[in-house]
């Protein structure tokens, strides 16, 4: 299509239009004006330069995508979830009393959750050496609920030496793992 002698709906000439956009004297609906060290960086920035961009894009994705349970199978999910759970007991020298897990349920379009609910006894500072290991778990889990409760309660004085502070804690902990893909068709 030759565009010599036509006019944009704007009554500018195609060619004449790009140069006085390029050279900042009109203005592109939707876009600001960049100007200064950022003009300088948006003309340095080349084809190549966009494609290094989204390949990283790319890579950082697909690492925050391992932070994520792997949601191919429910009962794969719920058993890497319970592995960081009891990994994570296991380090803080605890036990798991009780522990119950849910099906994997539908959060938001992009994901499902999967719970655990737990109930363990220990010292406060084994819960709190709990904690800090879920919280530093190669795989992205929450502590939605926590619930602490002495295991004992005191009448009276105790005897020199003999009252161990313990706890019960009930905890409920989620892990996010991506909703299957739905295709179309």
């Amino acid at each position: 299509a030759d565009l010599r002698g036509r006019r944009h709906p704007s009554g500018l000439q195609p060619r004449r239009r790009a140069r006085q956009v390029r050279e900042g004297e009109l203005g592109v609906p939707g876009h600001r004006r960049i100007d200064g060290e950022g003009a300088a960086l948006v003309a340095d920035v080349g084809v190549l330069d966009f494609r290094q961009l989204l390949e990283q894009a790319r890579k950082n994705m697909a690492a925050d995508e391992a932070l994520f349970i792997r949601g191919d199978n429910p009962s794969l999910a719920a058993v890497e979830l319970q592995t960081i759970v009891e990994g994570a007991a296991g380090k803080s020298g605890l036990a798991l009393n009780q522990r119950s897990v849910s099906a994997a349920r539908k959060k938001d379009d992009f994901f499902n959750e999967i719970t655990m609910t737990v109930t363990i006894d220990g010292t406060p500072s084994q819960i709190s050496t709990f904690l800090s290991q879920l919280r530093s778990a190669p795989k992205f889990v929450v502590v939605r609920s926590l619930q602490l409760a002495p295991t004992e309660v005191l009448r009276e004085p105790p005897a020199k030496g003999g009252f161990k502070k313990t706890v019960r804690a009930n905890l409920t902990i989620s892990g996010l793992l991506p909703a299957p893909v739905r295709k179309n068709g």
